[in-house]
């Protein structure tokens, strides 16, 4: 069972409250104070239980970015819904390394000496790079699927969107591209 330090525990916290800001406007001033009090709340009761905060706040994290998208479908223009699906959508698929890297008690981000290569060890720089490529390609996925009529068009743009954002994440993860490139010359 993982119990998170203080630090740790104000970082999920940040997240959240960041999390809460894809609500539309009213919606965020009319519940926003009390959704951030009622995940306080429950950290509070899983560590005095002696739960693993992990988990539960995954579920927090989860079930909050399904409900922006359902605010967000109900309210917003078309343009705003599109893209408060792919900032929550990125704000899901972050939680994952977000959480297994605060799961790692040498991990830089909880001030550990990093290095491990056995455990996740994300750093900021990772995360705004991953968030910066998850919302480039959800948007530009997004825009083709907007922009253009034909079906054939549409895939053929948003794959070779999808093919982008994996071929810019390899190369930034363990350099294959240049590498493979660097072998022809």
């Amino acid at each position: 069972m993982v119990h998170l330090d203080p630090e740790a525990r104000d970082t999920l916290e940040r997240s959240y409250s960041l999390l809460l800001r894809l609500y539309p406007r009213p919606f965020r001033d009319q519940f926003g104070a009390s959704m951030l009090q009622t995940f306080r709340d429950a950290c509070d009761a899983d560590r005095r239980a002696g739960k693993a905060l992990v988990v539960s706040r995954a579920r927090f994290f989860l079930g909050t970015s399904l409900s922006i998208a359902k605010e967000q479908a109900m309210t917003g223009s078309q343009f705003t819904k599109t893209l408060s699906v792919v900032f929550s959508a990125t704000f899901v698929l972050l939680t994952i390394p977000l959480i297994m890297t605060l799961r790692n008690p040498d991990a830089q981000l909880r001030g550990g000496p990093g290095g491990t290569l056995d455990n996740w060890d994300w750093t900021i720089v990772d995360f705004v790079a991953m968030g910066a490529l998850l919302l480039a390609a959800g948007t530009g996925i997004a825009l083709t699927l907007g922009l253009l009529r034909r079906p054939g068009a549409r895939f053929g743009a948003a794959a070779l969107v999808g093919l982008g954002f994996i071929g810019l994440w390899a190369e930034m993860a363990t350099g294959v591209i240049s590498r493979f490139v660097g072998g022809l010359a």
